[in-house]
Formats: structure tokens, sequence, C-alpha cells
């Protein structure tokens, strides 16, 4: 479930005097990360930061980053692999349980950190792949423009297999790349099934929608209302409660994620939500502390949409996999969506590999299934985004309407972006650790996109080159 901003790197905020490197120290301090990052003593990092490093980023916003944008992907820290030294720094290859990332690390002469970058770092051979397999015809200039793009991510080795739709004016286009499962030389097709990660939240910000227009409930509806009564008089502050629309639009003040993962029992790094169900959820939701008041910061939280998809489930006394079934697939013609897949739909589910290149397991999340739980294929997926291009249905309608523009601009959970070509892309982009997604559209220009992988890296670069082509 990545947070959804146009990015292609991790990467910390760094300050460097350009000194002379201190091999001796660094390898020391390299230790020290090491151990202090899997006993996740965060803070005590940032005491090791000198201090003009630490005037350029505040121990908050230091532990925040090692926590939402390394520990969140890549795990625990197996060891750091001391790699080569340059004039003014060393690099070390992090290996984690989830992949790998290069740390470029230097030291001062008092031993204190003047120099802490991480970069990405592919474990796999750095030979390009070029024999891989797709349907691209090559005839037209949009298969040329889409042949032109996807290339550098085929040809790397840790990606494995790719499906893009494109709409553009009443027309479809389907392309699929590499295989669906690794050495099997199986081309996906647009009926291949992926995982959609947080592309999932878009519909549970419809299944809200739905909700209103419905008379089922009010977007200002405080959520206490649909938990257990008495339990739960932390979640407001300074009088501000939370409003179900908080929920879809990233301002409750809920943490991005839940701190009790890995104390729910048989807690599985590759598989971190398995386990994490209602009863685990409501129980944590009853300790916390709102990181910000209530409407007034927007902030993306995997637990908020979680916490959406359960209320939701009890408004309407069925479960996120039925009412998705229900209110968006079946009316639209969606035969290969859900959070259940049946076993005719499991022989086309495409194997997911991380960012390394590796078999990863697909993800399970009972208890925070709107946040990331639903998996779809292209064809399926651009029968939604042409729904939604029409907006002939008011809950859909509803969905795509601006609810708070502070920093980032959001409906019920999508995110609407001014292009530079002055047009308004609705969309949102989705990841687990075997998966990537993207899908959004574009009004003004009839035309829509959906890129889906089953490789951790993320394919926002794909799909935003094609927009701008079709902006054109």
């Amino acid at each position: 479930m990545t947070r959804p901003i146009l990015f292609a790197l991790f990467i910390l905020l760094s300050f460097s005097q350009l000194s002379q490197v201190n091999i001796k120290n660094n390898l020391a301090v390299a230790d020290k990360i090491k151990t202090l990052y899997n006993q996740k003593k965060y803070s005590t990092i940032y005491v090791l930061l000198n201090k003009d490093f630490q005037k350029q980023m505040s121990e908050k916003e230091f532990i925040d980053f090692i926590q939402k944008n390394i520990f969140t992907y890549q795990r625990d820290l197996n060891n750091f692999e001391h790699l080569k030294d340059e004039n003014d720094h060393s690099q070390f290859i992090g290996h984690f349980t989830n992949g790998e990332l290069l740390m470029k690390l230097n030291t001062d002469s008092a031993g204190m950190i003047s120099l802490l970058q991480f970069l990405p770092h592919l474990s796999m051979p750095k030979t390009k792949i070029t024999d891989y397999a797709s349907d691209n015809k090559k005839i037209t200039g949009i298969d040329s423009l889409i042949d032109k793009i996807v290339t550098d991510y085929m040809q790397s080795p840790q990606n494995c297999g790719l499906s893009i739709g494109i709409f553009e004016n009443g027309q479809e286009y389907f392309y699929n790349y590499g295989e669906s499962k690794r050495l099997t030389r199986s081309l996906p097709e647009s009926s291949t099934i992926y995982e959609i990660g947080s592309v999932t939240k878009v519909f549970c910000g419809i299944l809200l929608a739905t909700a209103i227009t419905e008379k089922k409930a009010k977007a200002t509806d405080d959520i206490r209302m649909y938990l257990p009564a008495g339990k739960y008089p932390n979640l407001e502050t300074h009088d501000k409660y939370i409003q179900l629309i908080h929920l879809a639009d990233h301002t409750s003040g809920l943490p991005r994620l839940p701190e009790n993962i890995e104390k729910q029992a048989n807690y599985d790094p590759l598989n971190p939500y398995k386990s994490y169900d209602e009863k685990i959820l409501l129980e944590y939701l009853g300790k916390i502390q709102l990181t910000s008041e209530p409407g007034a910061i927007c902030d993306y939280s995997n637990l908020g949409m979680g916490l959406l998809g359960v209320i939701l489930e009890k408004i309407y006394k069925k479960s996120f996999h039925e009412l998705v079934l229900e209110k968006i697939c079946k009316p639209i013609g969606m035969n290969s969506t859900g959070v259940q897949l049946t076993p005719h739909q499991e022989t086309f589910f495409a194997t997911g590999y991380n960012s390394a290149g590796n078999e990863t397991p697909h993800w399970e999340l009972p208890g925070l299934t709107a946040a990331g739980g639903l998996r779809s294929c292209a064809k399926d997926m651009m029968l939604f985004l042409e729904k939604n291009l029409e907006e002939k249905d008011e809950a859909l309608t509803l969905s795509h309407q601006s609810t708070v523009n502070k920093g980032d601009n959001v409906a019920m959970a999508w995110h609407i972006l001014k292009t530079k070509s002055g047009n308004t892309l609705t969309w949102h982009n989705g990841g687990t650790y075997g998966a990537s997604s993207f899908c959004g559209f574009i009004k003004e220009k009839n035309c829509a996109v959906v890129v889906l992988s089953n490789s951790g890296t993320p394919v926002d670069p794909i799909a935003l080159a094609v927009l701008r082509f079709l902006q054109k």
C-alpha cells in the first residue's frame, strides 16, 4: 500500500560538508546504525547526526522517514556490505528482508554523521532483458509509443509482467508484456489478475459515496456512531471528532499504519497484515493518540481507510468483498475483481515478485481490506475507469468532488492533480511487496489509463508518460 506520491526513489534528505572520507569511523557507525535500526531506536540514530545535519531535518522528520519509507517497505536489516569508498563518503549495500538499498555514509572529525543517504539498489544482474514477450503489434503510433515507454521497465531484470489498458475517445487498447509467472513464458492478458494495492481505496471511497446517496450515512457522521459505544473518547481532540469523510480524504489524524502490526499472532514480514483482523484493529483504536486535529491536516492513512471499510461493513452488514461486488462490480460488468478469488479466477492470478526480483506471497488484509485488499485485471479496470469518466452515477460523481485541498487535493480517496497541460487528472496508485498499480482519468480529454504489474517496482512513470501523450 504505497503512499500515493509520484516518486521513483526512496531518498533521505542529506547534509554533507564534503569532508575527507573516514573509512574506519564509517565502518563503525554503519554497524551502529544496523543494530539501532533493528532495535527500532531511530531517535538514537538521530543523535549520531552532527549538528549541521540536524539543522536540516528534525528528529520527528527523521524518525517518520525511517518508519514510513524504509522500515515499512524493507523491514529488518540483515547486514551492511561495504561496497567501496569515494573521496567524500563510503558506500554500503543494505540487505533487508524485502530487498536492498544503497547507503552513502560519512562522518566528521568528531565521529558524527555528516552524510546519510539511501538510494535504490538492485541485487539482480545488471544485464538487460531483451527477449521479453509482448502482444504489442507495433503497427500504430500508439503501439510504438507504448513499446518505447515500457522498454526500461521490462529490460530491468527484477521486473516480470505488465498489463496496460488505455481508453481514448471511445476506443480501448490493451498491451501485455513479460510473464505472469517467471520462467514460464506465460504472457499476461487483459484478463490476468493482479493485486491492485491502494487502488482499492477508491472503491472504498465510492462505497462511502454510495452510502451517502442511499441515505445510509452522512459524510459528517462521527465515526464512533458505528463503533462500540463509550470505548473511544481518544478519537476526539479540541471538541473535533473524526467524521466519515475524514477517513476518506486522509484528514482523520490517525497514523499511517497501526503501530502494533508486528504484535499480531504468527506475524509474517512478507505478508504483514495476514493476521491483523478487526478485533486487533478495534482494540488498537482505543489506545492511539491522534497525530492532528480531525479535518486539519491531510496525511495519508492506510489505517483510516481500513477503518472506513470496517464501518461500511457494519452499515450494510455485509463484507467489503460483498459490497464491492454488489455496488460496483456487478452493475459495471467487472467479473474478475474482488478480495476473495474463485478457484477459476485463481488460475489467472499473476505470481508476485518484490523490488529485488524475488517471488513474494500475495497479501491478505482481513482487518484493513479497504486499504489494499482487492485484486483485478486490466479489462475490469478499464470498465471501471470508463464508468468514472461518464459520471452518470450519482455516487461516482460525488466520489470525485474535492473535499480537502491542503497541499494534497483529495476527494473520496481519489487524488486530484492539475497537469502541466491544464487538465485535471483524477488518479490513485498502489503497491504491495509483489505488485504495483496505477489508474487515472482525465475528463477533459475523455481518456483513462490503467497499468498493472506483478513486480514491486512502481509503474507510475509508465502511466504518466502515457497520460502526457494522451493530452497532446
